[in-house]
C-alpha cells in the first residue's frame, strides 16, 4: 500500500510540474497582441493599479505623458502599477512611458512577467520601454524580442535604453533585456541610457541583447548603462555583444563619473574606436570594485569619421581616472588589421598618476597588439610598487608612472590551469576579507577550468 501511495505522489508531482511548464509556455505563446489602442481603465481602481493587457500599458503611457486628460481616479505619474500578465506589444510603434518633460515618478512592478515586441524607431532621445523617470522604482520586468532604434548625435540630451532611456535618482532592479538596440545618439545602454544622481541605482539586471552604434561620432555605450553620473551600478551582468564605432564603450558602462560600479561581470565581446573597456570605457573619479571581464575587446577604425584604431583599450577599463580594486580580465585585446594602436593594457589602457589601482589581474598575453612600449598590464603607465605573491600574481598596486614595457608586465594571472584560477580566487576573496567590503564572495564557475564569478550578497 505504501508503494501505491508513493507512486501516486510521484505521478501527481510529475503532472503538476508538467502543468506548470505548460502554463509558462502558454503565457508566452498565446499572448493577446496589442492592436495599438489604449484602454480607459485598469483592472483595479486602487493602487497598485493592475495591468493585464497591452492596451492598459498604453493607458499608463498616455497618463504619464499627458496624452490622457481624464485618467482613472487617482492614477498619475506618481502612482504604483503592477503587471498581472505577460504582454505582447506586437512590434507596433511604442511611445515610451515618460518623456523628458513628463517623467515617470511612481513604482512599476513587472512581477517577473514578460513584455514582448517593444518596437521603437525614432530620431529623438529618451527612448525605451520607459523614456524617462525621476525617482521611483522600475523592477522585475523581462523584455524579449525588442527592436529599438533611436537618437541623433547632434542632440546632447539623447539617452536611450532597453528598460529606460533616462533615470534620474530612480531605482531600476531585477530587469532583463533581450533584443537589439541601435543607437544613433549620445548615450545608450542595454538597461539604462543615462543614470544620474546620488540616489540613482541599477541593480541585479541582465542584458541579453545586442547593442549597435551606427553613428561614427557616437559616445557612451554600455552593456548595462551608457552614462553613469553619480549613481550606483551593482550586481549586473552583460551577455550582449557591443558592435559599432562608438567612443567610451564598456561591457557594463560606457562612461562612469563620480559614482560606483561593483559586483558586475561582462561576458560578451566589445567593439569600439577609442577608450574601450571590458567593464568601463572611461572611469572618472569613480570607484570600480569586484568586477570582471571575460569578453574580447576589438578596436575599430571608422573610415567615414576618421576615428582611430583602438586607442585606449583596457581589459577592465579603457581609461582610468579613479579607483579600481579587486578586478580581473581574461579577454583578448585586438587592434584592427594593419593598425598598431596605442595605450593598450590587460587591466587599463590609460591611467592617471595618483589614482589607485589595487589587487587587479589580467591573463598573460591578452594584450599582444599595439606598440611594444604601450601594452601588457597598463597601456600608458608602469607599476612603481609591486608585491609579488607565491602564486605568481602581483598586487598592492598603489601608483604608476612613465611607460609600460614588456619587462614589467603588471599583474599576471598566468597559465590556463585550475591551480592558477584557484589562486586567483584566493586573492580576490582575501582582498575582500582584509578590506571588510561586505561584497559578494567569489567562486569558480562550474568546472575546474572556469574563472571566478561572484555569488551571493
Amino acid at each position: 500500500m505504501q508503494k501505491i501511495y508513493l507512486l501516486i505522489f510521484i505521478l501527481a508531482f510529475i503532472v503538476a510540474g508538467c502543468q506548470k511548464k505548460d502554463n509558462l509556455i502558454d503565457e508566452l505563446d498565446f499572448l493577446v497582441k496589442w492592436d495599438g489602442t489604449a484602454a480607459s481603465t485598469f483592472d483595479t481602481n486602487i493602487q497598485p493599479y493592475a495591468i493585464s493587457t497591452p492596451a492598459q500599458l498604453k493607458l499608463l503611457s498616455d497618463i504619464v505623458n499627458g496624452v490622457n486628460k481624464n485618467p482613472p481616479t487617482g492614477a498619475s505619474a506618481s502612482s504604483s502599477y503592477q503587471l498581472s500578465k505577460s504582454l505582447d506589444l506586437n512590434n507596433l510603434d511604442w511611445q515610451p512611458i515618460g518623456t523628458k518633460d513628463a517623467p515617470f515618478k511612481g513604482t512599476f512592478d513587472g512581477n517577473m512577467h514578460t513584455i514582448k515586441g517593444v518596437y521603437i524607431n525614432s530620431v529623438v532621445g529618451y527612448q525605451g520601454l520607459f523614456g524617462s523617470m525621476d525617482g521611483g522604482t522600475i523592477k522585475k520586468i523581462n523584455l524579449i524580442d525588442c527592436n529599438i532604434t533611436a537618437g541623433e548625435i547632434m542632440m546632447n540630451l539623447d539617452f536611450n535604453g532597453g528598460i529606460v532611456g533616462y533615470n534620474k535618482n530612480g531605482n531600476v532592479e531585477e530587469c532583463t533585456f533581450s533584443g537589439t538596440i541601435t543607437n544613433n545618439g549620445n548615450a545608450a545602454g542595454g538597461i539604462v541610457g543615462k543614470s544620474e544622481g546620488a540616489n540613482a541605482r541599477v541593480a541585479y539586471c541582465q542584458n541579453l541583447g545586442i547593442l549597435i552604434m551606427n553613428n561614427g561620432n557616437g559616445v557612451r555605450i554600455g552593456g548595462i548603462v551608457g552614462y553613469n553620473v553619480g549613481g550606483l551600478i551593482e550586481y549586473c551582468s552583460n551577455f550582449a555583444s557591443i558592435k559599432g564605432s562608438s567612443r567610451y564603450t564598456g561591457g557594463i558602462v560606457g562612461q562612469s563619473w563620480n559614482g560606483t560600479v561593483k559586483n558586475c561581470g561582462n561576458h560578451a565581446d566589445v567593439q569600439g574606436t577609442t577608450l574601450i573597456g571590458g567593464v568601463a570605457g572611461v572611469n572618472m573619479t569613480n570607484v570600480i570594485s569586484n568586477c570582471y571581464n571575460t569578453g574580447n575587446l576589438n578596436g575599430y577604425t571608422d573610415k567615414e569619421y576618421g576615428e582611430s584604431y583602438g586607442r585606449g583599450m583596457g581589459g577592465v577599463v579603457g581609461a582610468n581616472d579613479g579607483t579600481l580594486t579587486n578586478c580581473y580580465n581574461t579577454g583578448s585585446i585586438k587592434t584592427p588589421a594593419g593598425e598598431k594602436g596605442y595605450d593598450i593594457g590587460g587591466v587599463a589602457g590609460t591611467y592617471k598618476v595618483g589614482n589607485n589601482i589595487q589587487n587587479c589581474y589580467y591573463l598573460k598575453g591578452c594584450a599582444k597588439d599595439g606598440l611594444a612600449a604601450t601594452q601588457n598590464g597598463f597601456g600608458s603607465a608602469t607599476i612603481s610598487n609591486i608585491v609579488a605573491d607565491t602564486d605568481g600574481f602581483t598586487n598592492a598596486i598603489n601608483e604608476v608612472q612613465g611607460k609600460a614595457s614588456p619587462a614589467n608586465s603588471g599583474t599576471n594571472i598566468g597559465k590556463l590551469s585550475y591551480n592558477m584560477h584557484a589562486a586567483l580566487l584566493d586573492c580576490l576573496n582575501a582582498w575582500q576579507t582584509d578590506n571588510k567590503t561586505g561584497y559578494s564572495s567569489w567562486t569558480l564557475n562550474g568546472s575546474k577550468t572556469g574563472y571566478p564569478v561572484l555569488v551571493g550578497k
